[in-house]
């Protein structure tokens, strides 16, 4: 950054600093440890620091996911005017009214699909279970309108 600063580039330069997970220090006391083993905010919920030319300063506590920086970098830094849809599946971090009501989050293993109130988990063999936010197995939920929707938008690239 000193040096971006010192070059006089720092006013035009996109920097983002974030991390691709958290770690569980079993939070929830359910024995969950590590990085990879759920889709929990100790795990999930990150932070992230954007910096660049049109970005103003502030706080934005809506649901995003790392889906959306692309969308944004595409947008503000490469000047792509097209609609985000056409490329990606996320939104535009630069986006004020910017808050998913659900988002998905994958490991090597399963997905999960994240709402405000519950996780819907996925593994590869299509076995799914319905967790609340501290990882406590639901009793009959059913499934989510987001869980028909996220498979919508797996689709979204592949050929047809």
């Amino acid at each position: 950054m000193n040096d971006l600063k010192a070059r006089g580039e720092w006013d035009n330069t996109v920097l983002i600093v974030t991390a691709d997970h958290g770690q569980s220090f079993n939070d929830f006391h359910k024995n969950y440890w590590g990085h990879n083993s759920n889709f929990a905010a100790p795990q999930t919920h990150v932070p992230m620091i954007v910096h660049g030319p049109g970005v103003a300063p502030g706080v934005e506590d809506g649901m995003t996911s790392h889906l959306d920086v692309a969308p944004m970098l595409m947008r503000h830094a490469l000047g792509c005017t097209n609609p985000l849809s056409d490329y990606a599946q996320g939104g535009d971090l630069l986006d004020e009214q910017l808050n998913h009501p659900w988002v998905i989050a994958s490991s090597y293993l399963d997905y999960g699909i994240i709402e405000s109130d519950r996780i819907t988990v996925v593994n590869g063999t299509g076995q799914w279970k319905i967790l609340d936010r501290q990882l406590t197995p639901l009793d009959n939920p059913g499934f989510s309108p987001a869980v028909f929707e996220a498979l919508q938008q797996f689709r979204q690239f592949y050929e047809k």
